[in-house]
């Protein structure tokens, strides 16, 4: 696996993605309930849509199958998302696979941090344009390929120590991994929040394999979505 391939991997989910997202993510563990408080809104039909995300997105949610991503080198990254989202706090737990057999692992990596709501969004209807920070990123290598690519830069810049086979070590401490490029403490990401029912959606990630990290690169459109764990 090459250098600009595997930090392409890792910038592309950190996520929602929220979270994510996750995301969302990309939303990202949620040890506190304390409630964020939300922005003021325009109106209180904003307000209501606001507070209808908020309480509908909070739980644990999962991908329904393998997931793909454009990785920016003209192929396809494989994964499954696996978000947890509290009041105040998403984790998203992206699982990276070698391929679309979703057997092989290959690294997983866990972002956390608190979120905040902006407002509706005007491209996507029912979505609320939402601002996701990250407190902590933690990432746990699978195999021989990616245990050398985090040790291969300086000592220091990437975990507080050696990268070893299937032992999670947080980004925290060195404030991200200079490897990939990753610096915690000023990372942010700019994303869109919608709940339907059992179903969690985050915006749709960008087409060149980069991540929404400005406003201007907010999605208009929605990736496949996460399903309420039973």
């Amino acid at each position: 696996m090459t250098t600009a391939r595997t930090t392409t991997l890792v910038h592309r989910l950190l996520t929602g993605a929220a979270m994510t997202v996750l995301a969302t993510a990309i939303g990202a563990a949620a040890p506190q309930d304390k409630k964020a408080a939300a922005p003021a809104m325009s109106g209180s039909g904003d307000a209501a849509s606001v507070k209808k995300t908020a309480d509908g997105m909070v739980g644990h949610w999962l991908s329904t199958e393998g997931e793909t991503r454009p990785n920016g080198q003209g192929g396809q990254n494989y994964l499954k998302r696996d978000f947890t989202n509290t009041p105040a706090l998403a984790k998203a737990a992206l699982i990276f696979f070698k391929d679309g057999a979703y057997k092989d692992k290959t690294f997983t990596l866990v972002a956390s941090g608190p979120y905040k709501f902006v407002k509706p969004s005007a491209a996507v209807a029912g979505a609320i344009e939402t601002d996701f920070s990250f407190s902590d990123i933690r990432i746990t290598p699978h195999n021989a390929d990616m245990v050398g690519m985090l040790n291969s830069g300086k000592t220091g810049s990437c975990g507080p120590a050696p990268w070893k086979l299937d032992v999670e070590q947080s980004l925290k401490a060195t404030d991200g991994c200079a490897v990939f490029g990753i610096k915690l403490s000023t990372y942010k990401e700019f994303d869109l929040v919608k709940v339907e029912g059992d179903k969690l959606y985050y915006g749709a990630r960008p087409a060149d394999g980069s991540v929404p990290d400005t406003t201007a690169k907010r999605a208009t459109s929605l990736q496949v979505p996460l399903v309420r764990a039973k």
